[in-house]
């Protein structure tokens, strides 16, 4: 049976060696908890969330841009994508849009041009059956010439192709509409300004 002066022995020696009370394991610990606080602080800075714009339905390229076009959404980014859409802290853009955006699509900074076309403008005289009655600004289309009637659809020709659409005029009943497209800056050959003054134009939209 163990006496009083061995069991204070042992109870001395757990007292000694109790590792709370050790350096290396305080050490240790302080550590530990050094890096997870170390990376939270780095999770923090490098994502964190914030209020974004994007479009509250479908719009198209050339399209102007309007207020009813946003809507607020809250994102949890990284900080290397941050610069690459719109936060709700700028101001709403201004101008057209430059590509086609399903509804709910963050805003990319690059989605707005503010102005509404550099290109050149090429009116042209269209016959109401000759275009597709969809037809609208941003509406990317090619343009032939010619009789495309039935037995003689071998003298139509194309002669502008994918150019953008910057306005339809919406003359109710008439028989011809204006059909403003924009052809870029170098704007249209000589030869595409005769055909189109001179033979029936037909507008054949690809998107």
């Amino acid at each position: 049976m163990m006496n009083e002066s061995e069991k204070e022995t042992r109870k001395a020696s757990r007292i000694q060696h109790n590792p709370w009370r050790d350096r290396r394991v305080l050490l240790g610990v302080a550590v530990v908890l050094s890096s997870a606080v170390a990376g939270g602080l780095l999770w923090v800075t490098t994502t964190s969330s914030d209020t974004y714009w994007a479009v509250s339905h479908d719009v198209k390229a050339g399209q102007k841009v309007s207020d009813t076009s946003f809507r607020q959404v809250e994102l949890t980014v990284p900080q290397s994508v941050r610069g690459t859409i719109v936060s709700t802290s700028s101001p709403r853009p201004r101008g057209v849009w430059r590509h086609d955006l399903a509804a709910g699509s963050v805003v990319p900074a690059t989605a707005v041009q503010a102005n509404l076309h550099d290109g050149q403008k090429l009116p042209l005289r269209v016959a109401t059956g000759s275009l597709p009655s969809q037809l609208a600004p941003g509406s990317v289309v090619n343009i032939w010439v010619g009789s495309t009637m039935e037995g003689r659809s071998n003298s139509a020709r194309r002669v502008l192709t994918d150019v953008k659409v910057v306005h339809v005029s919406r003359d109710v009943g008439a028989a011809e509409r204006t059909v403003l497209v924009d052809v870029g800056d170098s704007g249209p050959t000589p030869e595409v300004v005769a055909a189109v003054a001179e033979l029936p134009v037909t507008v054949v939209q690809v998107r």
